[in-house]
């Protein structure tokens, strides 16, 4: 999450346990921790990653249709999501660098 979250900083972080996330709609623009279950990070391989959570589409009813997993450093590419995607979780909320 270079260059807002350097390499080797600590951070703050608010947890979700399972079950208690914030709705979609809440996350828009948030750093988050998402575990991918059905898939991976393309940059790590890893089914977990950091990025700023951002609606993409909208619905005629308001609902949120598509998310876009997006990384503050622009070397790396976004991550697409929409409902046929597959199962994810938020686990948690960055709130800053503490050290």
């Amino acid at each position: 999450m270079e260059p807002h979250i350097p390499d080797g900083s600590w951070g703050l972080f608010r947890a979700y346990p399972v079950g208690q996330s914030p709705a979609v709609s809440a996350l828009d623009g948030k750093r988050v921790v998402v575990q991918l279950h059905n898939g991976s990070d393309p940059e790590t391989g890893g089914q977990y990653t950091l990025k700023r959570w951002t609606v993409g589409k909208w619905s005629d009813a308001g609902e949120v249709e598509a998310v876009s997993l997006r990384p503050d450093n622009p070397a790396f590419e976004p991550i697409p999501l929409t409902a046929d995607s597959g199962d994810l979780r938020v686990v948690a909320e960055f709130l800053e660098v503490v050290g």
